[in-house]
């Protein structure tokens, strides 16, 4: 017999179901989003899960001590869900030691985040004294 204290312990653990399974899908799939330095820059790259509802990414990067973020890729469209992502950010300039943090964050169509945002930190290297310069340039301009 099926009594209102059944029922009512039933939807619990429905609605308890349901919360777990979204909270475990993510727009970007679990251990894929890492960044790595070389002599262009730092690319920045992961793969998406489950991407319904999202339009575009922004990518943003922090400097090690510094207390915001700056955007450095304001809308990178999406491929839809299980593609693989990749960006190269050329304007990062450093030194072998300095540390960086990337941050992105999905949007709507409306310019809503949607879900989570994700963090991946680099520690970088191998960019030229040249480009560090050259960086350094373009920065004062903005």
């Amino acid at each position: 017999m099926i009594t209102p204290m059944t029922t009512r312990f039933f939807s619990i653990v429905c609605l308890t179901a349901l919360c777990a399974a979204l909270a475990a899908a993510g727009v970007i799939r679990d251990g894929t989003l890492g960044a790595a330095s070389d002599s262009r820059g730092v690319l920045v790259h992961w793969w998406s899960d489950d991407e319904t509802g999202v339009a575009w990414y922004m990518i943003e990067r922090s400097l090690q001590g510094s207390s915001g973020f700056v955007v450095v890729s304001n809308h990178l469209p999406t491929k839809g869900s299980g593609n693989q992502y990749q960006f190269l950010d050329e304007t990062a300039f450093k030194t072998t030691e300095t540390f960086y943090r990337y941050r992105i964050t999905p949007f709507d169509s409306s310019g809503k985040v949607v879900g989570a945002q994700y963090y991946t930190n680099v520690i970088g290297g191998g960019v030229s004294s040249v480009r560090r310069t050259w960086g350094s340039i373009k920065a004062m301009f903005r």
